[in-house]
């Protein structure tokens, strides 16, 4: 999905995606987007990056995340912001789950298949997950 929102915005040549943390980190060159989206081991992931990220520049870089569960089903959203915090990176938005905005007219433009526009639409999560944008800088 992310392939596809940078090609309908015309970015392709300033994206690099992978599924690999190190290789991720050798991409980071400048201010970087880094999102996270890994369904229940976001903290592993935080410390990865921060533990890992001894040659990048994370200075600049905006971490989106999705909160997800704990294995006792209660919400991980408050240690993530802890998490974010002891590596000194500030909440600057989060976008809580909305059940309008998952079925929209939207998935029409990445995908004609009924299929995938179901896909698409059963990303999201149920409404207390949320996305964070977080930063080292505050507005």
């Amino acid at each position: 999905m992310a392939k596809n929102f940078a090609e309908l915005n015309n970015v392709t040549q300033k994206c690099s995606f992978t599924n690999n943390l190190e290789e991720a980190l050798d991409l980071i060159k400048d201010a970087a987007l880094i999102m996270v989206d890994v369904d229940g081991a976001e903290l592993e992931i935080i410390n990865s990056l921060f533990s890992e990220a001894s040659n990048a520049n994370l200075d600049d870089a905006t971490i989106i995340i999705e909160t997800d569960y704990n294995p006792d089903g209660t919400s991980n959203r408050d240690s993530i912001i802890n998490e974010l915090d002891s590596y000194g990176l500030n909440i600057e938005k989060e976008i809580k789950q909305s059940i309008p905005n998952r079925f929209s007219n939207f998935g029409k433009d990445l995908s004609p298949s009924f299929l995938d526009q179901c896909i698409l639409g059963m990303e999201g999560r149920p409404l207390n997950q949320s996305w964070l944008i977080a930063s080292r800088t505050s507005n």
